[in-house]
């Protein structure tokens, strides 16, 4: 799930950070179409991306990404039993 996001044109528009001008233009676009969206098919984009279950588990991989490298820092064997078992 972690890394660059694309979302599906069912549901919404992305446009590049910063950039007021695209924002403006996908901002009067949704509201001069929105009755081309599903309110069903968004909803159920933002529960399989945006849960309290979805983010909880991305954030329990992050956090255990970060005290695997934390401990195998402080202690290279642990780093080489982990590659050694794979």
């Amino acid at each position: 799930m972690r890394g660059k996001k694309i979302i599906s044109k069912e549901v919404g528009l992305l446009v590049p950070p910063k950039d007021i001008e695209a924002l403006t233009e996908a901002i009067d676009h949704m509201f001069n179409h929105y009755q081309e969206y599903s309110p069903d098919k968004i909803a159920q984009y933002a529960r399989n991306r945006f849960s309290y279950q979805v983010v909880g588990q991305m954030l329990d991989d992050i956090y255990g990404e970060i005290v695997q490298k934390g401990e195998e820092q402080r202690c290279p064997s642990i780093k080489l039993a982990t590659q050694v078992t794979k």
